[in-house]
């Protein structure tokens, strides 16, 4: 039965509810992304000028959890160019579903993303 909030969008994220955990840095981890994808909403990983090491264990500890729509948050602007690139890498190679990103976004960087998802 489809729920009376469903919206063409929980089609696209693959969720319940058009209800969505913005990227806090710091505080949207693994705990919260469950809770609230498991709630039927969406989640996203804030994981703003984090280390390659945190977005693999956060990464994980979501797909431990058997979920497999989310996002990992980054933020262009607030991040040094060269972390940027090792965290994008991070996230193609780890195929995360979604990458939400704000403030100071590149075309390069979103052709880059593009290119990965469609050769998946």
């Amino acid at each position: 039965m489809t729920s009376p909030l469903h919206r063409p969008i929980c089609d696209l994220l693959g969720c319940t509810y058009p209800i969505v955990l913005a990227g806090m840095g710091g505080i949207t981890r693994s705990e919260v992304v469950a809770a609230v994808t498991e709630a039927g909403g969406f989640g996203f990983l804030g994981l703003v000028r984090e280390t390659v090491e945190l977005i693999r264990s956060e990464v994980a500890a979501v797909r431990a959890r058997g979920i497999e729509h989310f996002d990992v948050n980054l933020i262009p602007g607030a991040t040094d160019p060269a972390l940027l690139e090792e965290q994008v890498s991070a996230c193609v190679d780890l195929g995360v579903p979604v990458v939400g990103l704000f403030w100071d976004v590149s075309l390069r960087l979103v052709a880059r993303l593009r290119a990965d998802r469609s050769a998946r």
